[in-house]
């Protein structure tokens, strides 16, 4: 057990929201079959969202998926390989194998700290954090004088790479942590 953090992309899908998409992306992934392939269920999808919320300890006026945004959202479920051979479920308009992970981090406890108190305003409950250009630029001038670490280094280097590919038209980008 210990600290993991990451840095994904996920694509903007219509006018849904991040929390909107993730959410449902993780209500696909609640549905998985483990092969690739949504399985399909004993269960109409409102009992399923309805399990869904009970799993993950959401209310009604919480909950931001209904039986209509899963059903618009369905063709845009896809599976592509990632940098580490498995499977990983994404929501995107195109089948290309397009890993969402940017960055994995493993007890950057320093650049953890950065992204609670400047992304998450100080609350470290391992959610998900939309992160601006704007954001990255400031940990990108953060870490580029850190380069003692080599996970600084590896940090800087995958930011800068970003901010130079950085769409925001196209992708939601979003920072999330576990412990």
């Amino acid at each position: 057990m210990g600290l993991d953090m990451y840095l994904y992309r996920q694509e903007r899908i219509d006018d849904y929201d991040l929390m909107t998409l993730l959410e449902a992306k993780n209500y696909f992934f609640d549905c998985e079959n483990n092969l690739g392939t949504i399985e399909s269920k004993q269960k109409s999808t409102t009992e399923l969202i309805q399990d869904f919320a009970n799993d993950w300890g959401l209310d009604e006026h919480e909950l931001k998926i209904n039986t209509e945004i899963i059903e618009q959202l369905r063709p845009y479920v896809h599976y592509v390989t990632t940098n580490y051979g498995y499977k990983r479920l994404v929501l995107s308009t195109s089948a290309n194998n397009d890993d969402p992970e940017i960055m994995y981090w493993r007890k950057a406890n320093e650049i953890h700290n950065w992204f609670v108190e400047n992304v998450q305003n100080g609350v470290d409950d391992c959610g998900y954090y939309e992160v601006s250009i704007d954001q990255l630029y400031d940990l990108m001038d953060l870490v580029s004088e850190e380069y003692n670490f080599q996970e600084i280094l590896d940090t800087y280097n995958v930011l800068k790479e970003l901010a130079e590919n950085f769409d925001s038209e196209k992708y939601y980008y979003y920072y999330h942590s576990s412990w």
